[in-house]
């Protein structure tokens, strides 16, 4: 038994890849006979079909009887589709800091990598931190003043605005 494919074993979250199985007799002659697909990830039809879901590799196989021929599969991400930002609201005093991160996921909620982000604040500063796993960017907000502030996430000319309430910190000296 071969198992072929017509674009190769890497593909993206985005693109099915159509394989083909060839089964031989003893003898080495090609039987006209129909497998069995199955995959880890994704789903396969009983075409040869797949149907990528999840980033990673993953195994298909093409069983008829008990003979089966595997193959591996390299799945990256997709196209990305959405970005998601956590928070977007908090409250917090002049004295403390907001970690804000934001992820851009493919249709499939793989996190893409390295996409374009920017961020904007109304009133504070900002600065880079290492974002937690599952993450691509993370900020550290800090207010200059207590009120009602704003940071904006911007992906794809599409921006979510993290609305901030900073109350009055602990006082630092009296006059």
């Amino acid at each position: 038994m071969s198992i072929t494919s017509g674009t190769g074993i890497i593909t993206d979250a985005d693109t099915n890849i159509d394989f083909d199985s060839t089964l031989y007799d003893s003898q080495g002659g090609v039987l006209n006979q129909s497998v069995e697909w199955n995959t880890e990830n994704g789903s396969i039809d009983s075409t040869g079909l797949f149907t990528p879901h999840s980033v990673g590799t993953w195994v298909i196989s093409a069983c008829f009887g008990a003979v089966c021929h595997s193959l591996q599969v390299s799945v990256t991400p997709g196209a990305a589709v959405v970005h998601i930002v956590n928070p977007t609201t908090a409250t917090i005093t002049a004295d403390e800091s907001l970690d804000i991160e934001v992820k851009v996921l493919d249709q499939h909620g793989n996190l893409v990598s390295q996409p374009s982000i920017q961020w904007q604040s109304s009133n504070g500063s900002l600065s880079t931190i290492s974002p937690s796993t599952g993450w691509n960017e993370a900020q550290r907000f800090f207010a200059w003043t207590a009120g009602q502030q704003s940071v904006n996430v911007s992906w794809n000319s599409i921006s979510i605005e993290v609305m901030i309430t900073v109350n009055t910190g602990a006082p630092s000296h009296f006059e």
